[in-house]
């Protein structure tokens, strides 16, 4: 009687495994963008072309036409490499405008003030 006990739950559990596997995974496109995402988006520059910026942020990361998002550059501070921690410093080079969400991940931007570069880092200005 044990062993068969046993061996129905061993089957429930492999069944329970099997329609865990085969269930839908969640549409990450289908969801709002959460609060952390409309307030703090982030990313960074990953190419130009001629006035165009493209930046690493898109639909999923709660991007829309029209943010003005903080350009920042990143440098790390002389020296540093000796310290028992690596320092970096963030210095404030303009501004940008989103002009198109391309999908999910990327979208074109415009520079509004100051002068961007590829690798810099962008987030939504602060209102």
């Amino acid at each position: 009687m044990i062993k068969r006990a046993l061996g129905v739950a061993g089957i429930g559990l492999g069944l329970g495994l099997l329609a865990s596997l085969l269930a839908p995974l969640p549409s990450f496109t289908s969801e709002p963008p959460s609060s952390y995402q409309r307030y703090l988006l982030k990313g960074s520059i990953i190419d130009r072309d001629g006035a165009s910026l493209y930046l690493c942020i898109g639909n999923h990361d709660g991007a829309t036409s029209g943010q003005v998002l903080e350009v920042f550059r990143v440098h790390r501070l002389a020296g540093a490499g000796k310290a028992p921690a690596v320092r970096f410093v963030r210095r404030k080079v303009g501004t940008l405008r989103i002009d198109e969400v391309v999908d999910d991940h990327f979208a074109r931007a415009m520079m509004v003030t100051g002068e961007a570069k590829k690798g810099d880092v962008v987030e939504l200005e602060r209102r």
